[in-house]
């Protein structure tokens, strides 16, 4: 390697280590409680285990920032950007992630109880085991993400969308699943007790094992029941009741890409 680049390789090398080593945000702003970090640039930052609890990160940059285990209960996060960051472990209880990109990000085991991901973007996202109680999921795009014994209760998917969508051994107990697209959709051993699934598309998902006892099947294409367990309160021939089939609401995708 000549000097000219080796001068390259530690130019590239310094750029990379800029945000770890003058700290993190515009200003060297040091993110925290109720901190406002508002279009901050917090990319790549190491903000694990850290205390962000109420925290403005509205329009912010946090791509391949790691913020695993961190606290951002009640954090506003509105249209920042969160592509392939690291949350898992994180608390985001109550979390405002409307239009929120987290293309790719890892949320692992991360509670997202009652957060508001509206339109937020969470292609190829890893949910497995999250918590998702009560949260709102309209709108959002969960293409090819993985949603593997996430716990989905109560969660509002309505008009959920697309296809193979991995819901293995999902809690989506009392979900609203209203005219969801989920062709193709894995769910083996999901809990759908008591969802409702008016409208849904379920042709050729693998259902085998999921337990249906108190689901609402009125309206839905492609049901297959074999190998599923529990009685439904009704069934797909049930009508709906006036003004119900014409319900509208905002999308989710859940197609693969």
């Amino acid at each position: 390697m000549n000097n000219a680049q080796r001068w390259l390789a530690l130019t590239a090398l310094a750029l990379f280590a800029l945000p770890f080593l003058l700290g993190c945000g515009e200003g060297k702003k040091t993110p925290g409680p109720k901190a406002d970090m508002k279009d901050a640039d917090l990319s790549r930052c190491d903000l694990s285990g850290k205390d962000l609890q109420g925290a403005d990160f509205s329009g912010a940059n946090l791509y391949l920032a790691n913020l695993r285990g961190a606290n951002l209960r009640g954090a506003n996060l509105r249209g920042a950007r969160l592509m392939s960051a690291d949350l898992e472990g994180a608390d985001l209880t109550r979390a405002h992630l409307t239009n929120n990109r987290l293309r790719g990000a890892n949320l692992r085991g991360a509670n997202l109880k009652r957060a508001n991901l509206t339109l937020a973007n969470l292609t190829r996202a890893n949910l497995m085991r999250a918590n998702l109680r009560d949260a709102n999921l309209q709108g959002a795009r969960l293409m090819s993400a993985d949603l593997e014994g996430a716990d989905l209760t109560r969660a509002n998917l309505t008009n959920a969308g697309r296809r193979r969508a991995y819901l293995t051994r999902a809690n989506l107990t009392r979900a609203n699943l209203t005219r969801a697209n989920l062709t193709n959709a894995k769910l083996q051993g999901a809990d759908l007790q008591g969802a409702k699934l008016w409208r849904t598309n379920l042709t050729s998902a693998d259902m085998s094992g999921a337990n249906l006892q108190g689901a609402d099947l009125r309206g839905a294409l492609g049901v297959n029941l074999e190998d599923t367990v529990g009685t439904p309160t009704h069934m797909p021939d049930d009508p709906l009741d006036d003004g119900e089939s014409g319900a509208q609401a905002d999308s989710v995708f859940l197609w693969s890409e």
